[in-house]
């Protein structure tokens, strides 16, 4: 019987146009595949692609996604989380879970990183995410979890999931095999010879693929998706991990998932939710405008002398003031409104075309 090939190349900073075009390239391979949209950017950056139909998707975003102020950092506006999908193997179903939390920016001293209470909460989170599915579905869990074996964060979420790291299981003498993903030679292609001696000092492991030993076995694993052919850089900034997998415990009952009118009146509803958003900007930045205009005569009013000195300060500065709120609010609520809307459109959507294949 065939096995079940779970593999995690990193992808930094994809959008959707990337993960259109990836899908594009390796429709023939993989025809099925998920794209989860999540944050102000629009998207985390995880991308599904299986040669098997996906019957059910689902996203949570981490609680605690980094700090809003560290916009070179980017992790708060990507809106990090865990995606998962329910893939119909011919052996069985099969749930894949897929993240990428929050990255360390101080890998010199992880005890200085001031993202590591960050990340242990978002590995707890994907720990209890998981056991939602142990001992109904077989489950495999991967990406890149930022910490490495010894961290904390590993521990904490290997021991609330339960479950096994399939290339330590198959190489467990780590000195020998120390499965290095992250800062190898090949993967330190864009940087300077004095940067790549100094990470070269700092090479780690912090990309997996985990399973549930209850129902799967795993047959090999390995690292993969380095210096690209012929040429002089690479796929990544990491390594992949490449897992293959048998199904010991299949299970194949239906998943109740929303098909037919239920998910074409879904998508209905949340894209008229979605439009009736669209106006409220509309109306906000109608506002705004207004704002800035009234703005703008009291200013010359107050230059001119048809108003006085202090009521041109308290107009104006009351004016700026709610120009800030009104601001505020399309930023961080519109977008985010209009963001999540997007998710749930794109799962409906997705199961209304499944329900249409079937």
């Amino acid at each position: 019987s065939s096995g079940i090939n779970a593999e995690w190349p990193l992808r930094p900073g994809f959008q959707e146009w990337h993960a259109n075009l990836i899908r594009e390239q390796c429709k023939e391979e993989y025809p099925y595949g998920h794209w989860f949209r999540s944050g102000l950017s629009g998207s985390p950056g995880l991308l599904f692609l299986s040669r098997w139909p996906i019957v059910d998707v689902e996203f949570r975003a981490y609680t605690l996604g980094g700090y809003p102020q560290n916009l070179n950092e980017g992790d708060w506006l990507a809106g990090k989380g865990v995606g998962r999908v329910r893939v119909q193997h011919s052996e069985s179903l099969v749930d894949v879970y897929n993240t990428h939390t929050l990255a360390n920016y101080h890998s010199d001293d992880i005890e200085m990183d001031p993202n590591k209470g960050h990340r242990l909460s978002q590995h707890y989170e994907i720990a209890k995410f998981v056991t939602q599915s142990r001992g109904v579905v077989p489950v495999v869990v991967m990406g890149d979890f930022n910490t490495q074996e010894q961290e904390l964060g590993t521990k904490v979420f290997m021991e609330i999931s339960q479950m096994s790291d399939s290339f330590r299981d198959l190489y467990p003498n780590e000195e020998r095999y120390p499965g290095f993903t992250n800062d190898t030679p090949e993967c330190c292609w864009r940087y300077s010879p004095q940067e790549k001696k100094r990470r070269a000092k700092q090479t780690k492991r912090i990309d997996y693929v985990y399973y549930d030993k209850s129902s799967l076995e795993c047959i090999s694993s390995r690292t993969c998706c380095g210096s690209i052919p012929g040429k002089d850089y690479a796929y990544s900034d990491h390594l992949g991990v490449h897992s293959t997998f048998h199904v010991t415990r299949p299970v194949k009952r239906d998943c109740h998932v929303l098909t037919g009118i239920l998910a074409r009146d879904s998508v209905t509803c949340v894209r008229r939710s979605m439009e009736q958003t669209h106006s409220e900007v509309r109306r906000k930045l109608l506002l705004v405008g207004l704002l800035i205009g009234l703005w703008l005569v009291v200013l010359m009013g107050g230059n001119t002398g048809i108003i006085g000195v202090l009521p041109t300060v308290l107009l104006s500065n009351g004016i700026v003031v709610c120009v800030a709120m009104v601001t505020g609010y399309l930023i961080f609520f519109c977008k985010s409104e209009l963001s999540k809307f997007a998710e749930f459109e794109a799962e409906f959507t997705y199961l209304e075309d499944m329900s249409c294949r079937t």
